[in-house]
This record gives structure tokens, sequence and C-alpha cells, in this order.
């Protein structure tokens, strides 16, 4: 399977990349290529998701995205608004329409537990937002 994944430098995503390489062809949306395993099926595609990007730079046909990206900035609101409405918003609706064009068959989104709030019990998928700042705002948008 071909999956292209970002955020694979970050705590979930560094993991999840060791976890698949040696079963899937990885393409890895990084800012720090050299950060990245070595491995043939871990192949870097070195971009910043802050930044608008050129969807032709990535591969033609993938068959899943995982995304899992944040922006490096998040805890700088308001200063670097921008820059994390970009990665947690922006950068997912390009990535949904990259996926419609290579014609994905799966999208997984990491968002981010805040957006339900702190509960006593497990969440489901039914529970309300629970929006308590920017952050979690533009990672449920």
């Amino acid at each position: 399977m071909n999956i292209l994944v970002t955020g694979t430098t970050g705590f979930i995503g560094s993991w999840l990349v060791k976890r698949l390489m040696s079963d899937h062809a990885l393409y890895c949306l990084t800012r720090t290529a050299g950060l990245l395993p070595v491995h043939p099926q871990v192949h870097a595609i070195e971009l910043d998701l802050a930044d608008t990007f050129d969807a032709g730079r990535l591969p033609a046909s993938m068959d899943a995205i995982i995304h899992l990206a944040q922006s490096r900035h998040f805890r700088k609101f308001p200063d670097y608004a921008k820059d994390i409405f970009q990665v947690n918003t922006q950068s997912t609706l390009q990535l949904l329409d990259y996926g419609r064009q290579a014609k994905i068959k799966v999208f997984v989104c990491a968002s981010s537990g805040g957006v339900c709030g702190y509960q006593p019990r497990p969440i489901v998928e039914t529970d309300s937002p629970e929006l308590l700042n920017f952050y979690l705002a533009s990672k449920y948008a």
C-alpha cells in the first residue's frame, strides 16, 4: 500500500512510520527529512504545511493519506495564528483535494482529543465538541 503521511517526525508520526515502513511504501511530508528513518520504503518529500503547497510535487496516485501534522507554533497564539490555521485547516483541505485527484481509498485525520473537552468517561463519536481555544477550533475545522 502507498501511504502519504504528515507529521512524520512528531510523537505519533515517528512511531507510525517505524511501525508501517516494513509493509508499506511511505511518502512522508516533512520539513526535516534527516529525522526520518533510513529505509527503502520511506520516501521523504520536503515541504512545510504552513505554506500553500503544489500538489504536483506529490505522487500522482496514492492509496491512503494519514494526516497527523500540527503547527510547530501551536503554543504561540495569537502571534502565529496564521501558521496554526494553515497547518490545521488549509493544509487538510489541500490534502483532501490531492487525495481526490490521487484516487485514495482512505483518509485518516488525527485531530486532537482536546476538541471533545475533558470528560470523566470515555469519549464517543456522538459527543459534542468543546472548543476551548483557537488551536482546538482550528483542529476541529
